[in-house]
């Protein structure tokens, strides 16, 4: 009898200490947190969901191989609490054993197919294209049903439209957002995610009214935008271009990585990613996303497919843009797809030669200036943060004028969105096809 009173007094202890550690949590205290939780454990080791909350703070403050130490004891714990096995493979593969996390999420789909989460982790990493496509149809067909709820979460919604991009439904992501357009968390995020369907479906026109209308919509932020980290940036371009160099595909420094080496010995510190060409040997593209896949260094967009022209994908947290060059005739196009109209860029045909930029040794257009030349007109040795190469480069090939248009608006909502009004003016001014804004930002956007 005396036992139970302490046996009370641990378990109101215990749920003290989890409400503590939640709101630490939620208040952006991941040490603190933490702490609260590893008490809680101390006192109740056996609840499983202590060890997965603990874990979890764990790995979103970057801990991974310690989170993955303790999502293996919820498992052991609760072999059949389907999140621990999402978590662990997460952990898992943030401490670079893919593997194993695909492993782990394996088993947490078999537990709990309904965890789309973990379909999308298995899409994100699995070597086998079969089995990405058909994970990304179960994520599709779990968050439909989620969807399709009378009382459904706009975040869902948001899910469920990008889990349909990723199976390349562009015309159904348009009418699900034209016919829930109210359900919508965000009106100009909605209208933003229209116009990207409608633009992969083709119909450029009607991309660019959608992206002019997300556009009206956005309010000015504070400034949010940084710089690009130029060394890290750096080590990428040379981990990358190594990468693909040593399979055998020509890679090299393309359009702002190649102009701030060309131009300035270093790379662009107002750059938002590094640009990276392949120069296609034969008749036939390079399986890119196969060789990027089976890297677990790179990480990929869900969307892309083997025989795509153009990759985004990120390296230790740099954004990385691939495109493929291919010879036609005299000259070598690489572009965003293969949708026509779509944004394409023609150059004199070039072949490659060894280059040395400081520590960086590559190869580059044996013909450096005119590439450049070709790529930003004339004026390339001076600098301009407002130029666009999707919008204004003299290299544009048989694009529509309202895919360029399209770009211009979009990146203008991206730069307001990081308080760069001045850079959003210049991206407007630069559109094929005016860009009226109405309301109140008419003479600020317009002038």
């Amino acid at each position: 009898m005396a036992s139970k009173p302490v046996d009370d007094q641990a378990g109101r202890g215990w749920k003290a200490l989890v409400v503590s550690g939640t709101g630490l949590f939620r208040s952006g205290d991941l040490t603190g947190a933490a702490r609260m939780f590893r008490r809680a454990i101390r006192l109740r080791p056996y609840e499983p969901r202590t060890h997965y909350q603990l874990a979890s703070i764990l790995l979103r403050d970057g801990k991974a191989h310690e989170a993955s130490r303790i999502f293996r004891e919820a498992t052991r714990l609760a072999p059949r609490m389907a999140e621990s096995w999402h978590g662990l493979g997460l952990a898992l593969h943030a401490s670079g054993d893919g593997r194993a996390a695909l492993s782990a999420f394996r088993t947490c789909v078999r537990i709990d197919a309904g965890i789309w989460r973990a379909w999308q982790s298995i899409a994100d990493i699995t070597p086998s294209e079969h089995e990405r496509i058909s994970a990304l149809k179960m994520a599709r067909q779990h968050l439909g049903k989620l969807a399709s709820q009378p009382k459904t979460d706009p975040a869902t919604l948001v899910y469920y439209a990008d889990a349909l991009a990723d199976m390349l439904d562009f015309e159904e992501v348009a009418r699900l957002i034209a016919a829930r357009a109210a359900a919508f968390p965000d009106p100009a995020g909605s209208s933003e995610r229209q116009a990207r369907a409608l633009y992969n479906t083709g119909n450029y026109q009607g991309a660019f009214r959608q992206m002019t209308s997300a556009l009206a919509a956005t309010r000015p932020c504070p400034a949010t935008r940084q710089d690009l980290d130029t060394p890290a940036a750096l080590d990428v371009l040379d981990e990358v271009c190594t990468l693909f160099s040593r399979a055998g595909l020509a890679a090299f420094p393309a359009s702002g990585t190649l102009l701030g080496l060309v131009r300035d010995g270093h790379l662009l510190a107002h750059d938002r990613d590094v640009d990276i060409g392949i120069l296609q040997a034969g008749a036939q593209r390079p399986d890119l996303a196969r060789f990027i896949r089976r890297h677990p260094g790179l990480m990929l967009e869900r969307r892309a497919r083997p025989g795509d022209r153009y990759f985004a994908l990120t390296c230790r947290g740099i954004a990385v843009d691939l495109f493929v060059y291919t010879r036609r005739g005299d000259h070598t196009l690489c572009g965003f797809s293969d949708l026509p109209g779509d944004i394409q860029w023609r150059f004199a045909k070039f072949s490659l030669r060894e280059a040395c930029f400081g520590q960086l040794t590559c190869t580059i257009p044996a013909d450096p200036r005119r590439y450049l030349a070709e790529s930003y007109g004339p004026g390339w040795t001076r600098q301009d943060t407002g130029f666009a190469s999707a919008i204004s480069s003299p290299a544009l090939f048989e694009t529509d004028p309202f895919a360029r248009a399209f770009y211009s608006a979009g990146r203008a909502r991206a730069a307001i969105r990081a308080g760069d009004t001045a850079k959003a003016r210049a991206l407007i001014h630069q559109s094929p096809i005016p860009i009226i804004l109405q309301g109140e930002r008419t003479h600020e956007m317009n002038t």
